[in-house]
Formats: structure tokens, C-alpha cells, sequence
């Protein structure tokens, strides 16, 4: 015949070292799986910024080689303004273009360039901020004296001239703006070397 009580007692369930040691394991299953998310993030934030050091140092580069390799070595100076007692590295250009404001390449009635603009690249190394100055030669171009920050993240730029040749060098970083894990700041370097215009 059946008995109720039966079933009751020949159910057992888990006893109190059981559950706290299923608690403990459980814990330590998502502690490990935590720690390897973490870990994870953290790669992808640094690879992240790496690329991000890389593509800034590489737009920077490409738009400071563009406008001045159509410079003379004539029409083309490096100093250093940020460390200019100290006669630091070069960190600024300042360089003629014959470009106009619509791009046109203008030379004067024997065949050489029409110089039009007056450009420099200068590093704050203190703000790490890239500025680019200009200045239309003519006052027919309106309001004459341009400025903008290039970039906020560059921590060294040089220039170095020898005759017609310019070499650039670079360093640019990211920062882990979101904060997540241990990640330290990326680091892009790149150096390019420009023929100037004869």
C-alpha cells in the first residue's frame, strides 16, 4: 500500500557543508571567468588604441608631407618653439606653398611658383596639441591668418632638413579615455623623409 511518508523520507537533499562547498566552487568558477573577461577587454583596449596611435601618426604625416613637398628648401625653416633656449629638437616648420585656397598650383610669368601661403606646424609639448598656422600672401582671400589644432595627441615631432631633403619624425599615443582594466597608454612612432620641390 502506498504511505506518503515514504516518498518524504527517501527524499534526501543537500546538507549544509554541500551547499557552502557548491557555493565555494561556483565562486571560484566566476571569479576565474571574470579575470579572463578582464583580461580580454584589456587586450582589445590596447590593440584598439594601438591602431588609433598608428592612424593619427599616419594622417599627421600625410598631411604635413603633402603641403610641403611642394616647398623649396629655399622657402622651408625648422626650429624648436617650444624649447627654443634650449635649442631642442626641432619641433616646428614653417614653409611657403604656391597653392592657392582652391588648390591651384600658381606660378608667376617666368615659370616659377607664385608663392601663395605661408604655413607652420608647431608642437605645444607641453599641451601635446599640433597647431597649423596660415597666412594668405594676398588680403584678397578675405580674412587672411588661420589656425587650427591638428591633433591633441602627439607627444614628439621633429624635423630635420638636409638640402632638399626633409625627414619628419613622429611619436602619437592614445589614451584609455573609458578606463577599463590596467591598460597603459598606446604608443605609435613613424618617421617619413619628403623631397622638397627645386
Amino acid at each position: 500500500m502506498f504511505k506518503p511518508m515514504d516518498i518524504i523520507g527517501n527524499n534526501k537533499g543537500l546538507t549544509l557543508v554541500e551547499t557552502l562547498v557548491a557555493i565555494a566552487l561556483g565562486s571560484v568558477a566566476v571569479m576565474g571567468s571574470f579575470t579572463l573577461l578582464t583580461g580580454v577587454q584589456g587586450t582589445m583596449t590596447e590593440n584598439s588604441e594601438a591602431v588609433q596611435a598608428q592612424q593619427e601618426a599616419r594622417n599627421i604625416l600625410q598631411r604635413i608631407a603633402r603641403e610641403v613637398r611642394e616647398s623649396s628648401p629655399e622657402k622651408t625653416w625648422i626650429y624648436s618653439w617650444s624649447d627654443y633656449e634650449n635649442e631642442g629638437d626641432a619641433d616646428t616648420i614653417f614653409f611657403y606653398t604656391s597653392r592657392d585656397k582652391d588648390s591651384r598650383f600658381i606660378v608667376d610669368d617666368s615659370g616659377k611658383p607664385d608663392w601663395q601661403r605661408e604655413i607652420s606646424y608647431a608642437l605645444d609639448r607641453y599641451s601635446n596639441h599640433l597647431y597649423r598656422f596660415q597666412y594668405y600672401m594676398s588680403l584678397d582671400e578675405g580674412y587672411p591668418y588661420q589656425w587650427e589644432i591638428v591633433s591633441r595627441n602627439v607627444e614628439k615631432l621633429s624635423f630635420e632638413q638636409v638640402n632638399d631633403m626633409l625627414v619628419i619624425s613622429i611619436r602619437t599615443f592614445a589614451d584609455n579615455g573609458e578606463g577599463t582594466g590596467n591598460v597603459a597608454r598606446a604608443y605609435a612612432n613613424f618617421h617619413t623623409m619628403i623631397n622638397l620641390r627645386n
